[in-house]
């Protein structure tokens, strides 16, 4: 038996090989592409969704607060108003006219 073998059959006795403990994991493996894919984003000028954005100034709050509530006061929210009627067929509960009795809700 020669010096080395003797040291490596030592070694692995021990427990101190250089072979790896574990194989990579799919979740180690999928972090690493999720963490190359956003530096390649954001190389090419992505925002980085997990990047925490600057809070506006009070100022800047109140002036765009404003400007919402001008905007809702100038475009209501409900058109109220009643819809033409269309020369379309739509399924409504109004009566029939006359000559459609019999065609699609017969009157019990």
């Amino acid at each position: 038996m020669k010096k080395d073998d003797k040291f490596k059959e030592i070694l692995a006795d021990i427990g101190k090989t250089q072979e790896p403990t574990h194989a990579p994991k799919q979740e180690e493996i999928r972090k690493a592409k999720g963490i190359g894919e956003r530096i390649k984003a954001r190389l090419r000028g992505a925002q980085d969704p997990n990047e925490e954005k600057p809070r506006p100034s009070i100022g800047q709050r109140i002036k765009a607060r404003l400007r919402q509530e001008s905007r809702l006061r100038r475009e209501p929210l409900l058109d109220l108003k009643p819809e033409p009627k269309s020369s379309e067929h739509t399924h409504s509960p109004s009566p029939p006219t006359a000559g459609q009795e019999g065609r699609h809700h017969p009157e019990k």
